[in-house]
């Protein structure tokens, strides 16, 4: 019976040391101002996970990086322009990303993009209420 409950105590431990090197993992796969994640998104297929990491490199640490910050202004605003709904469930959802560095960039776009196009794409996705509000109110500059 003991030796029961002594492999019952080692199977949790292993798989609770698991689950935390994965937890673990994920924070550290977030490589500020990583280029190859903004290239990656350019013009390929992409999906959630791959908009959280580029969006997750996307720090306010990168700001002095003028090579970054310029790409990476372009792939949030195609982002925006092409995979909206991708741009809005990663933005919510995350907890890796620096939510107000990135509402500084989409308020202060470095190129010309229609932004009324892209307010309104914005505007008929459903998705979290406060998300929406902050990136129209980004996006119209206030």
């Amino acid at each position: 019976m003991i030796c029961k409950y002594f492999m019952l105590i080692i199977t949790i431990g292993y798989f609770g040391c698991k689950a935390q090197e994965k937890l673990e993992n994920k924070f550290q796969s977030c490589v500020p101002c990583d280029m190859i994640n903004a290239l990656d998104l350019k013009d390929t297929v992409i999906n959630i996970n791959q908009v959280e990491d580029f969006l997750c490199s996307v720090q306010s640490k990168c700001q002095n990086n003028v090579e970054f910050t310029e790409y990476s202004n372009s792939v949030i605003f195609n982002l925006l322009e092409k995979k909206t709904v991708l741009f809005l469930k990663a933005f919510s959802e995350s907890n890796r990303i620096d939510k107000e560095y990135i509402l500084r960039q989409i308020s202060d776009p470095l190129k010309d993009y229609d932004i009324n196009e892209i307010t309104l794409k914005v505007e008929k996705i459903k998705c979290n209420k406060q998300t929406k509000e902050s990136i129209i109110k980004a996006l119209r500059g206030l």
